[in-house]
This record gives structure tokens, C-alpha cells and sequence, in this order.
């Protein structure tokens, strides 16, 4: 909330600089400024609707929708830069190479305008270290990925600066330049930087793996949950900003079907627990298996090892289409 409403201020303080100075490059950080109000708007949004669980009509819940909102913005972020850089390119080669009439285009620089920008950099600045140490103590992604926002915006408003202000300072004009110079540079890293956001929240969706870490945290919990569970196969990866975990553990053949159960439903439980965790499955077996059940080309080099279970295909056989059926419970 602190932060919507400080980049609701600076949105307003930059418009009137732009419209004083004439800045190009005060033109590329107010529409950083733009979109990054823009974007924690959707993002708060996104929050809200995924935060309301499950229900009939979304029974795995909504919470994919935040990276969905983030790549909304990354796409508008990037074609809005797109257009500040084409008019900075433009400028640049109209004075340089082209026949434009007329002397090059100097910002007008203002006390004021250099005061709004001087604050914005200030406050972003305050924000970025009170965000960073919350993230820190609260262990927060999310938050950290707000302070680093914040940091992006002070280089973002410091080059505007620069590049508005140094042309002024020399009489001759021939520093004009360096304010579309400064517009480009910013452009091309609003880009950058909404590219490479764009491309981790599309993997989210995708469904990347987990950090080699995490799946060893995992492991360990799964290991240390039951004196007589073995520990089989452990998969996770993004189902949304959160992961989908997927246990394969053994018991012992003997153990009572509602015994196998319960502890299943206790592990599923506790990693779900997990902050990082959306939803958690786990697969209880008789024994461990050098295939992978799931992928149709790994099981069939084993089918002859199934024994009385109904294999894809078999006449009579009532298994779901891709993988076999398998004696256990799932939780």
C-alpha cells in the first residue's frame, strides 16, 4: 500500500516535469513510473482474487493468476518503452544524420522539475531500504521483488537527471544529445529488465522445476516423517508462483490400509504447511520401482514386471490411458 501510493505521487510529480522540461528522458522514467503503478495495481488485484481458495468453479484455486497479471504488465511496460525509445532513436538521427530544420531539442530545465525528480530518487531510495530490510526479516519474495523494483527506479531517475540536467549546463548546445541518449538507455533497460521479469513468471506458469535446495529440504522432512517409511522419488515444480509437490514414498507390505493412509495425509499436511507450497500429493507404494510411472516410455521397459496390473491397451483392463494402475493410497 505504501508503495501504491508512493509511486501515485511520483506518477503526478513526474507528469508536471515532463510537461515543463520537455525531457525525453523524464518522458521514459515517468513512464516507468506508469507502469509500475500499473503493475502493482494488477499484482494487488491478482493477490486478492488468488487469496479467496478454492471453490467448485477453480477447485486447484486462482493463484496462478498473479504471474498472469505480471505478464500483462511486462507487455505493456515493454511496448511503452518501445515507443519512448523510437521517438529518442528518431530524434537522435533527425539531428545527426537526417535533415531536421532547426536547432536539436534542450530540455527546459527547471528549478521545480529538477526537485521533483531530486525527490523521487530520494523516496525510492527510503523505500528501497525499508522494503529490503522487511523482505530480509520476513523471509518475503515478494516484498524483496518490490525493494529491487525500488532500486531499479533510483538508477532509472538518476539517469533521467543526469541526462536532462547536463545539456543545460552547456551553452553551445552541443550536449543536446544526451538527453534522447538518456531516454534510450533507460528505455532499453525498462525492457530489459520486464523481459527477464516476463520470462520467470511464464515459467511459473509453464511449470519449472524446483531448486535442487528445496527438493532437499523435502526429501528430509519426507525422510524424518515415519520411522518406517522409506523415501522414494520427490518432485516439485511451479504450479503458479507456488509448487506442486509430488511424494512417492515406500511402507512396509503389511502395513494396514488405513495405517498407510493416515500417514500419508499427515505428510501430505505438513508440506503443504510449507509457505512455499500450493499443493502436495503423495503416493504410497509397496516398493520402490526403477521407472518412471508417468512417462509411458520408461514403464513399458518394465511391463513384464507388472504382475496382475492392468497395463494401457490389455484387453480387460480398466487402468487410466498413459500410466499403469498401482496397488498403494493417495493423499
Amino acid at each position: 500500500h505504501v508503495s501504491i501510493g508512493a509511486n501515485v505521487l511520483l506518477l503526478a510529480l513526474k507528469v508536471f516535469a515532463t510537461v515543463v522540461t520537455g525531457s525525453l528522458a523524464i518522458l521514459a522514467s515517468m513512464v516507468d513510473s506508469l507502469l509500475d503503478l500499473l503493475s502493482q495495481v494488477v499484482i494487488f488485484w491478482a493477490d486478492r482474487l488468488s487469496s479467496q481458495g478454492i471453490d467448485a468453479k477453480f477447485p486447484a484455486g486462482r493463484r496462478r493468476l498473479e504471474p498472469i497479471g505480471v505478464i500483462i504488465c511486462a507487455a505493456l511496460m515493454g511496448m511503452a518503452a518501445l515507443e519512448v525509445l523510437r521517438q529518442a532513436v528518431e530524434t537522435i538521427y533527425a539531428h545527426t544524420l537526417g535533415s531536421a530544420e532547426g536547432e536539436p531539442p534542450t530540455p527546459n530545465v527547471s528549478l521545480a522539475a529538477n526537485a521533483i525528480v531530486g525527490a523521487a530518487i530520494a523516496i525510492k531510495a527510503v523505500l528501497f531500504v525499508w522494503c529490503i530490510g522487511i523482505a530480509i526479516e520476513a523471509k518475503s519474495h515478494s516484498v524483496a521483488a518490490v525493494a529491487q523494483d525500488h532500486f531499479n527506479d533510483v538508477l532509472s531517475n538518476s539517469v533521467a537527471l543526469a541526462a536532462a540536467v547536463l545539456p543545460s549546463l552547456h551553452k553551445g548546445g552541443d550536449l543536446w544529445w544526451i538527453d534522447p541518449a538518456g531516454a534510450v538507455i533507460i528505455s532499453l533497460y525498462i525492457i530489459y529488465s520486464w523481459v527477464d521479469t516476463g520470462r520467470e513468471q511464464v515459467e511459473m506458469i509453464v511449470g519449472k522445476a524446483a531448486e535442487p535446495e528445496f527438493l532437499e529440504s523435502i526429501r528430509i522432512m519426507t525422510e524424518n516423517h515415519h520411522s518406517t517409511l522409506l523415501c522414494d522419488i520427490i518432485r516439485a515444480y511451479h504450479f503458479g508462483p507456488k509448487f506442486l509437490v509430488e511424494v512417492e514414498v515406500v511402507l512396509p507390505e503389511t502395513t494396514p490400509l488405513r495405517r498407510s493412509h493416515d500417514i500419508g495425509m499427515e505428510l501430505q499436511w505438513k508440506i503443504e504447511a510449507l509457505d512455499e507450497v500450493e499443493r502436495a500429493f503423495v503416493h504410497i507404494d509397496y516398493q520402490t520401482r526403477e521407472y518412471d510411472e508417468h512417462d509411458e516410455r520408461s514403464w513399458k521397459q518394465f511391463s513384464d514386471e507388472f504382475g496382475d496390473l492392468k497395463v494401457p491397451g490389455d484387453a480387460g483392463g480398466g487402468s487410466r490411458s498413459g500410466s499403469p494402475t498401482k496397488k498403494g493410497s493417495a493423499a
